[in-house]
């Protein structure tokens, strides 16, 4: 049949309720990325104030997060991305950092100021 090439394209587009989905995913995609944004900037925010990284409670309370598991996800995926690190040993509390590269306060992105020696995770 006639028609050419754009009207066989016809045969291949998406049902409406695909297309739903896509536009569903979109909408959780941003929500989610304004709530890692959040979470940076009251990292960020906090290690200016403070000198050192928040817990994940604080975390939780600073952002409105219910789960310290979810807060946990969220600051593994920004240093995933780049945008935090962990400092210390991995049982310390507080060993959240700003990358160096990325870090307007440059003095507390060492490792000293930063692992507060001795604050163990007993929950």
């Amino acid at each position: 049949g006639g028609g050419g090439f754009f009207s066989s394209l016809s045969r291949f587009s998406p049902p409406p309720f695909l297309l739903i989905i896509f536009l569903e995913d979109i909408l959780v995609m941003q929500k989610y990325k304004k709530r890692q944004d959040e979470v940076l900037n009251f990292i960020r925010s906090y290690i200016g104030s403070f000198g050192c990284g928040p817990t994940y409670k604080e975390i939780c309370i600073g952002c409105g997060i219910k789960s310290r598991s979810h807060a946990y996800k969220i600051v593994n995926h920004l240093i995933k991305l780049g945008h935090l690190e962990k400092s210390g040993k991995p049982n310390l509390n507080r060993t959240i950092v700003i990358p160096k590269k990325n870090n307007l306060y440059n003095e507390f992105s060492n490792n000293l100021n930063n692992s507060i020696k001795g604050i163990y995770i007993y929950d």
